[in-house]
């Protein structure tokens, strides 16, 4: 997380260099994949099943990141932070929605060991694509005539 190579120090570079960066972080990360010390979730929790219940990953890279630009470079990071928990859960899954999202994610992976950077994964014409975000921006938005 910290150092010449962490990811704080990544972020602030991207900012600098691109002006922007989007970091996707899974709510479970803080499992195994962070070093153990300092601890993202202060008080351990259990929920029914003895399993750890974490606290919020996202809130904690927003404060940190902010932070670390402002003491480490004396710059200011505006970090927006979205949890789409919400709308995602609103809706129903239903079997087409588990297997596209099944292949979506595991897309993104291999993308990502595969060394591509800067990209979404989609479907397109039931095939799933690498999508570069720069292509993304520049198709702008639709609009609803109400």
């Amino acid at each position: 997380m910290t150092g010449p190579n962490g990811l704080y120090e990544q972020v602030v570079k991207r900012v600098q260099s691109q002006g922007h960066c989007l970091i996707v972080v899974a709510e479970g990360a803080e499992e195994g994949l962070l070093p153990g010390e300092p601890r993202i979730t202060a008080v351990e929790k259990r929920d029914a099943s003895n399993n750890l219940i974490y606290d919020d990953i996202g809130d904690f890279l927003k404060k940190a990141i902010t932070k670390f630009a402002k003491d480490s470079h004396k710059m200011f990071v505006d970090v927006s932070y979205i949890d789409p928990t919400y709308a995602i859960r609103s809706v129903p899954a239903n079997a087409g929605d588990t297997l596209l999202c099944s292949k979506l994610a595991q897309h993104s992976v291999h993308g990502a060991m595969a060394g591509y950077t800067g990209f979404s994964t989609g479907s397109i014409r039931n095939s799933v694509c690498y999508i570069p975000v720069v292509t993304m921006m520049e198709g702008g938005t639709n609009k609803v005539s109400i």
